[in-house]
């Protein structure tokens, strides 16, 4: 089981990830001021992506399910409170 908690987060990680990477790609393409509020302030991708949803749904999904994939294996696996491969984990 420990394996399979293991690549489920790895999952959900990359997924998240590269969801995020390919919004913050559209945001360049809109405007180099919304690529740079996406990298350096707090929430201005999330606000870019609903404003801009049209092209933004697919990305998000993809965002979304690396994030419930994450957010499940770290409840799904969850040992006595504790996290047992939590990436921030020292």
């Amino acid at each position: 089981m420990e394996i399979l908690e293991i690549i489920l987060l790895i999952i959900g990680i990359i997924l998240a990830f590269v969801g995020a990477i390919l919004i913050l790609i559209n945001a360049f393409k809109e405007s180099v001021w919304w690529g740079l509020g996406g990298i350096f302030i707090p929430f201005v991708l999330i606000i870019y992506t609903f404003m801009h949803w049209d092209k933004n749904k697919t990305f998000f999904g993809v965002w979304f399910a690396g994030f419930c994939f994450y957010l499940g294996s770290l409840i799904f696996f969850a040992e006595e409170g504790t996290f047992k491969y939590h990436p921030m984990d020292s």
